[in-house]
């Protein structure tokens, strides 16, 4: 979200982001919206999605 963006920024003035693409913002409980949902669930494949899951 931007405001991450902008807080690295911030906070390390001489680092290179390099991106495809920033979500839209946080919503009240400080998660990325639209969102990918859970990266660490998606990275390692422990989300509940039967989707994902297909033998």
């Amino acid at each position: 979200a931007p405001q991450g963006v902008h807080v690295v920024c911030q906070n390390f003035p001489r680092i290179k982001i390099v991106t495809s693409e920033i979500e839209t913002g946080l919503n009240e409980e400080f998660r990325v919206v639209p969102g990918m949902g859970e990266f660490g669930d998606r990275y390692f494949g422990t989300d509940d999605d039967d989707d994902a899951q297909q033998t």
